[in-house]
Order: C-alpha cells, then sequence, then structure tokens
C-alpha cells in the first residue's frame, strides 16, 4: 500500500477528524475514500472527454438527422 502525506493547518486536521468520527471511520479510511472517489471522477471524466473528441466531427451529421422530417 502507498502512502500519501498531505500537509494541513491544524484546524482542517480537525475537522476531518470529526467528519470521521462522525462516520465511525479512521481519518486514514476517509482519506482514502476521499482519494478512490476523485481517482474515479477523473476516470469518468477522462471517459467523457474521449467520446466527446471522438463524436466531435459527427455534429452536423448528428445536427441534420434531427431535422430531417
Amino acid at each position: 500500500m502507498n502512502a500519501i502525506v498531505i500537509p494541513v493547518s491544524s484546524e482542517t486536521a480537525e475537522k476531518v477528524a470529526r467528519i470521521a468520527d462522525e462516520r465511525g471511520v479512521t481519518v486514514e479510511a476517509l482519506m482514502s475514500d476521499v482519494a478512490i472517489h476523485m481517482a474515479k471522477q477523473f476516470e469518468t471524466y477522462e471517459l467523457y472527454r474521449e467520446q466527446a473528441e471522438r463524436g466531435r466531427h459527427e455534429v452536423d451529421q448528428a445536427l441534420g438527422l434531427l431535422k430531417r422530417p
């Protein structure tokens, strides 16, 4: 397993600890979940960006189909 060290203010660390406590998990588990969620969001963003790029040249064709009677 890898580790990521993120310097934060003591105020932020306390808030994160309170959030973890309310959720019944450790700070490490909470931050791991946050990192996993961010990675999945980025993968989704990349997927949509790739699909948009593939379809970029087909916009006129698609609009033409929508304008058909």
